[in-house]
């Protein structure tokens, strides 16, 4: 493996996310491999480079190495896909000699459920703070800065050199990055938050020019962030980020009134108009795993059993 300060880095997949990651570490100098499964993206990005823009800003591009599949060993791989993708990658991932293994998507399952199979010494977590959309080819990115930013860790909470390394490297590629030890109760806390917010789309709302949701639908969706909050704490992660401690804690008038408002203003109706079918199958997922995180920790789950129930079923793909 490479000791320059250069890495040679592997992303799976070239959704919005990834595209995001890739451009930006292929850009601060970093040997970028996209392992792409949908040939027609294969040949643009063969063809064209990575393409991307930031808002407001001018189209950047970048070469990057592209394959059907991941063929080589890494000093990295990344992993940014959706929840339900990762069991059919993890026999690849764990077959595969790379030295280190990123896994990049909402989980409200345990941290190290992957371990045995990709290798605890390996295997590293984080989310990204980027908002990101994948416009004919080329990906328009806004990546946060502020506040909450892109958060990597390891299960055990272990902040070894690797991942001092690798929020190194992010930040150095324009992507801001901090470490957690506790890592594992930080996307639990996420998922139990994110999850309602998406099947917000799927709970009745009001008709005309007024709030979203209605008042009934508002104290459903607080009750079910209510109870995701009590199940992490009861499960004994930890509530993370510091921001989000007090939220089990929270009565439940006052949730419903935040998310009754939340929910009026532009911003949270433009966010339940655009959430597509991958992304309420994601949530749907998170829900269940989140309701048998309470049902271990002993708290009620029916709050969000009923919220996951309000998600259809997505359809079936035609072949």
């Amino acid at each position: 493996m490479t000791t320059t300060p250069y890495w040679r880095i592997a992303v799976i997949g070239a959704g919005a996310i990834g595209s995001t990651i890739a451009l930006k570490l292929a850009e601060s100098g970093h040997e970028v491999t996209m392992a792409v499964r949908d040939a027609r993206r294969r040949e643009a990005l063969e063809r064209d480079g990575l393409r991307g823009r930031a808002r407001g800003g001018t189209v950047e591009r970048a070469d990057v190495r592209v394959t059907a599949s991941l063929d080589d060993d890494y000093d990295l791989v990344i992993v940014p896909v959706q929840r339900h993708q990762i069991d059919g990658l993890v026999p690849t991932l764990a077959a595969n000699g790379s030295a280190r293994i990123m896994l990049m998507f909402n989980n409200a399952s345990d941290a190290d459920s992957w371990s045995d199979e990709i290798g605890a010494d390996r295997l590293i977590w984080g989310f990204p703070a980027i908002l990101a959309k994948v416009n004919g080819d080329t990906v328009g990115y806004s990546i946060v800065s502020r506040v909450q930013v892109t958060t990597i860790g390891r299960p055990d909470g272990v902040i070894d050199d690797d991942v001092r390394q690798i929020a190194s490297l992010f930040s150095g590629a324009a992507i801001p990055t901090v470490v957690s030890p506790v890592i594992d109760g930080w996307l639990k806390t996420h998922a139990a938050f994110v999850a309602p917010m998406v099947a917000a789309a799927f709970l009745p709302g009001r008709p005309g020019r007024g709030p979203r949701l209605s008042w009934s639908s508002a104290r459903e969706l607080g009750a079910a962030v209510r109870t995701g909050m009590r199940a992490v704490r009861g499960s004994g992660a930890t509530v993370a980020p510091g921001n989000m401690r007090a939220m089990p804690f929270v009565p439940g008038p006052v949730l419903t009134a935040l998310f009754w408002l939340m929910f009026a203003s532009p911003a949270g109706k433009g966010m339940v108009a655009q959430v597509s079918d991958s992304v309420a199958a994601e949530s749907a997922l998170l829900l269940r795993e989140l309701s048998r995180l309470a049902g271990a920790a002993g708290v009620d789950p029916a709050p969000l059993v009923r919220l996951a129930a309000r998600i259809p079923a997505p359809a079936p793909r035609q072949v």
